[in-house]
């Protein structure tokens, strides 16, 4: 803050540069101090001997810092574009770097800690769930240090107000503070619930008790962080490093798979014991293969189509509503074929038209409408094209309802089922759906997409499993490609195309 209201004073005088440096530092010190007294006030009321407690802090404080500062330096390589890293960058940046990075600075002394827990014999998932409930507090005060030293504020934005034009820049560590304090006490209240056997209401948290994880606060915080933080990049002044994104956000794709391993892990851990050492009929196996192959045969046989021109991309712009609904038959055509796919899942379920019955409506269901909606008006909100009229709106129709089914029937009907015959988990089964689903993607829109697609995928393959029908992932589904596959349909084709 300081330095867009002072930036001259404190560019040209070395004195005021030095005090405004030594109290960023001050302040990111006071926070870490201040992490530590709160920690080991819990790991006390955890039933911890204080003399190790305080000897685990004090040696995880002596260490961290260090750490923590010469990995954040060496993290300034990736900044760079990939063809410029090799090894004299690395230690060049390593021994004079400037930067400093939050989640570059957390990986080596979260290495540390585990080592430093197995090493005080405390109870791992325990003490490292502490840790982690208590990282977004530090990084709330910390970044009060950013706010107020100027850096990692956003691009410029431009207001008018009474006539008069107010210019700055974007406030991205006031976003950053106020969104880890929330953090903070959500993870707060998940702790108590799961390690302080305390009751707390409200509908997520029971949802959330009944998840039995090791590590719980440290999948949710991977989880709950990475994705606020790949999403907040789209505003700040990072430069794009590979695959069209910035060096957080490819490291946010690291956390977030982090989380789902830990929680893969404890799943598979905690299933029943007739479920883990049930072992898949060798019917499902071969179904499950046979799916696969028919699927990679049906995705070779539409990219071959598009590749020698036969086919038009069905959703973009066009000449004539002629060619228009020829595109919707084509699609109907295809849609058709991803209903022979369900002849694999009739192998091994023969009353797998049950999942088109749909007799609960589970709170997720609602979640998941509410973010397909929400995005597909954002879509339309931040468009900026000439649009077609309402002529094309049946169409749009046509082809949401279209792709909605095809997709569900793929993915989180035919295989998301056998997916669980064979892994006999839900979660497992679900992720690699989603992943399958997100690679597809990949191919259609980058990176950013197949991120995002496998989030979605996530998403409606648990909407599919509280509301054991295939209907309500098919009608989110609906909803979100009004915007996806509308949008593309309804803008003038002659600006694009």
């Amino acid at each position: 803050m300081l330095k867009y209201f002072l930036g001259f004073w404190i560019n040209s005088r070395g004195v005021l540069f030095d005090i405004v440096n030594g109290a960023y530092y001050t302040i990111i010190l006071t926070a870490i101090v201040i992490g530590c007294v709160f920690l080991y006030r819990k790991m006390i009321a955890l039933g911890y001997e204080r003399k190790r407690v305080l000897g685990f802090l004090l040696t995880f404080f002596c260490l961290a810092l260090p750490l923590g500062y010469y990995s954040s330096r060496a993290a300034n390589m990736f900044y760079y574009p990939v063809s410029y890293w090799n090894i004299h960058l690395f230690m060049d940046q390593l021994l004079r770097g400037t930067k400093h990075t939050f989640h570059a600075c957390l990986i080596v002394p979260v290495i540390m800690t585990g080592m430093l827990i197995r090493l005080f014999r405390f109870r791992f998932w325990q003490v490292f769930d502490a840790i982690f409930m208590h990282i977004p507090l530090v990084h709330a005060i910390a970044r009060v240090a950013c706010l107020m030293a100027g850096c990692c504020w956003g691009h410029e934005i431009c207001l008018e107000v009474f006539g008069t034009q107010v210019r700055f820049h974007n406030p991205i560590p006031l976003y950053e503070s106020l969104f880890n304090l929330l953090l903070f006490f959500f993870l707060k209240r998940v702790f108590a619930l799961e390690h302080e056997e305390k009751k707390v209401s409200g509908f997520l948290f029971t949802r959330i008790a009944r998840i039995r994880v090791d590590g719980k606060i440290v999948a949710l915080y991977l989880g709950c962080y990475s994705v606020y933080r790949f999403s907040i990049e789209y505003i700040r002044t990072n430069p794009v490093i590979a695959f069209g994104l910035t060096q957080a956000q490819l490291v946010m794709i690291g956390f977030f798979t982090m989380a789902g391993f830990i929680v893969l892990r404890s799943k598979l851990k905690r299933t029943e014991k007739t479920e883990r050492t049930a072992i898949p009929s060798r019917r499902d196996c071969s179904s499950l293969a046979g799916f696969l192959v028919s699927y990679m045969l049906l995705v070779s046989l539409v990219v071959s189509l598009f590749y020698f021109n036969l086919i038009d991309w069905p959703f973009r712009g066009y000449h004539s509503n002629a060619k228009l609904y020829y595109n919707v038959f084509l699609y109907g055509v295809f849609a058709g074929l991803c209903s022979l796919l369900c002849f694999w899942l009739n192998r091994v379920d023969s009353n797998w038209l049950r999942f088109f019955r749909w007799k609960k409506i589970s709170n997720v269901f609602w979640l998941g409408l509410l973010i397909s909606c929400l995005y597909s008006v954002y879509l339309f909100q931040v468009n900026r094209w000439n649009l077609h009229g309402v002529g094309v709106v049946v169409p749009i129709l046509l082809f949401s309802l279209l792709n909605a089914y095809s997709e569900e029937v793929v993915y989180r009907l035919a295989c998301l089922t056998l997916l669980e015959k064979v892994f006999g988990v839900h979660v497992v089964a679900n992720f690699f759906q989603a992943f399958l689903y997100g690679v597809t993607h990949y191919f259609i829109g980058g990176i950013k997409f197949a991120f995002f697609a496998f989030l979605y995928g996530m998403l409606l393959g648990t909407i599919t499993k509280e509301n054991k029908s295939i209907v309500p992932a098919m009608v989110c589904h609906f909803c979100i490609d009004i915007g996806n596959v509308g949008l593309p349909l309804l803008i003038v084709r002659n600006y694009f195309f």
